[in-house]
């Protein structure tokens, strides 16, 4: 029966590829072609020159980084794949109104998958792994279990795929989660790509950056023993197997008990009761759904949030023969201050402008403006600040900074994002433009030209007060009170001016935007 199901995906396949129009197959086509003659080569040439040249200190942390990125590229894409393929398009309900057992489906589909998105990638990538290590030390070996290994992976990394798809599609629009997971694939593989082959030249400064691994491939992917060269590959094609009889465990229960269905369950659900909240968290909630059941406009956004690591670079120094860069203390701070000014001047513009396209909806709700303005500057923050202090903590444990001064960097981006926020506000809300068919054109001419003028002065002053706090770091522990006196008075006067900012956005909520409307 599984031979049959799957007999049956490959007419499917072919079928489609037949109602395909002439121009569309020549497209698919040439496509296919570049990839084959132009990027796997390429992408397997650099590959095997960064695995023979890797020290053996730093094999272990270079076979760990390979296996995450393969894992995070292959998960996300897979899950996109198996809710396209097996909830969207309803093929269970259709599989099943036939002598098929959820079991029998499940494997074939499980087979399919794996083989198309997972197999796929990581066969080629094991023998070009277990190729190079092979040569580093002379054991050929290394080739059939540097083969089994990825295989072994690929297994488990389309078992949890599956296994998330099924245990989610319940609970999540299981579509928006699909377009969500396509693009984070994509991007997670641009910017493994970026990262490997950009650093191609100072890969041994990159390894070294990074703490000891609890990990070792020894025997196994190097310095090959017969004994561990057996029991490993065993032992990963038990865990393998485990993970799949685990997931189709998951799978057949979610199937038959409950029904998958063109992403929505079959199951009978309780009529919900929503209790009356408070008017801002819901205005919150609202935003919340807003920003993620849009992933163009997600990604329109995305390269704002990386403008401060563009900062980081631009005030950065480089070390003397390497590509590494050496970001001290006063730098990290300067540049995150700028940075939060920034990313919060525009994502807080940007969310208030977008008001404007439901802004008929707001007007008669028996809600004040000041909630209003009030919800969205609490919303504005909580997707500005949280995600600037994880960049910038990620960014402080690469530099020579102390703890001492993470907490200041962390401070100072609340303090900035606290003014940032209802500033950005303002200028989102004077003249917002409403265009659906692009959603970055949010805000008017001059609205950029006032932002476009802030990054530049930001970028102007960012190594001015990264010399401006260093020269204060030097004075000792006068300068450490001057700095907490100015910390002081900073705080005082950002929630003086985020008040006042504040009471002038809820005026306009309560008159009214002057909105210009496009396309």
């Amino acid at each position: 029966m599984i031979r049959l199901i799957l007999d049956t995906e490959r007419r499917i396949f072919s079928n489609y590829w037949r109602v395909l129009g002439d121009g569309r197959r020549i497209g698919y086509i040439l496509l296919s072609l570049l990839v084959l003659l132009f990027f796997v080569p390429f992408v397997g040439i650099v590959l095997f020159s960064i695995t023979t040249s890797v020290d053996k200190v730093n094999i272990d942390t270079y076979l760990l980084l390979l296996t995450l990125a393969s894992g995070i590229v292959i998960i996300l894409l897979s899950i996109h794949f198996i809710i396209k393929d097996v909830i969207l398009n309803g093929h269970i309900a259709l599989y099943l109104t036939y002598p098929i057992s959820s079991g029998e489906l499940f494997w074939a589909k499980f087979i399919k998958h794996n083989a198309l998105y997972a197999t796929s990638i990581l066969l080629p990538l094991s023998i070009i792994v277990g190729a190079a290590l092979a040569l580093r030390d002379h054991q050929w070996l290394l080739v059939i279990s540097s083969i089994a290994y990825f295989i072994a992976l690929g297994i488990i990394f389309t078992s949890v795929s599956f296994s998330v798809v099924f245990l989610t599609a319940n609970a999540l629009p299981i579509k928006k989660v699909s377009n969500t997971l396509s693009f984070l694939g994509g991007l997670s593989f641009l910017l493994i790509y970026v990262v490997l082959f950009a650093t191609n030249d100072a890969l041994s400064n990159v390894f070294s950056s990074f703490p000891e691994v609890p990990v070792s491939y020894s025997g196994f992917l190097y310095d090959y023993t017969i004994l561990i060269g057996i029991i490993v590959p065993c032992l990963l094609l038990v865990l393998a197997l485990g993970a799949v009889i685990a997931t189709r465990f998951i799978v057949v229960k979610s199937v038959d008990r409950i029904g998958i269905i063109e992403g929505h369950s079959s199951k009978s659900s309780k009529a919900r009761r929503d209790k009356i909240r408070n008017p801002v968290h819901m205005l919150v909630v609202k935003d919340i759904k807003l920003s993620y059941r849009n992933p163009r406009e997600l990604a329109a956004l995305l390269p704002i949030f990386m403008l401060p690591l563009v900062l980081v670079y631009i005030s950065s120094t480089t070390e003397e023969g390497t590509l590494s860069l050496i970001v001290e203390g006063s730098q990290l701070l300067a540049t995150a201050a700028g940075g939060a000014l920034i990313t919060g001047l525009y994502i807080s513009a940007h969310h208030t402008a977008r008001d404007a396209e439901h802004f008929h909806f707001l007007d008669i709700l028996p809600v004040s403006g000041r909630l209003i303005a009030c919800s969205k500057y609490v919303f504005n923050f909580l997707v500005t600040a949280p995600f600037l202090m994880v960049i910038f903590t990620g960014v402080w444990y690469f530099s020579t900074a102390s703890v001492n001064m993470l907490l200041y960097v962390l401070l100072c981006i609340v303090l900035v994002c606290v003014v940032a926020t209802p500033l950005g506000m303002l200028i989102g809300s004077a003249n917002p433009v409403v265009s659906r068919k692009n959603p970055s054109k949010r805000l008017d001419i001059l609205s950029n030209v006032i932002i476009g003028f802030t990054i530049f002065f930001v970028y102007m002053l960012v190594s001015a007060l990264s010399n401006f706090l260093a020269d204060m770091d030097a004075m000792g522990q006068g300068g450490l009170r001057n700095g907490t006196m100015l910390v002081i008075g900073f705080l005082i006067v950002c929630v003086a001016t985020s008040w006042f900012v504040l009471i002038k956005v809820a005026r306009r909520y309560d008159v009214g935007f002057n909105i210009t409307y496009k396309d």
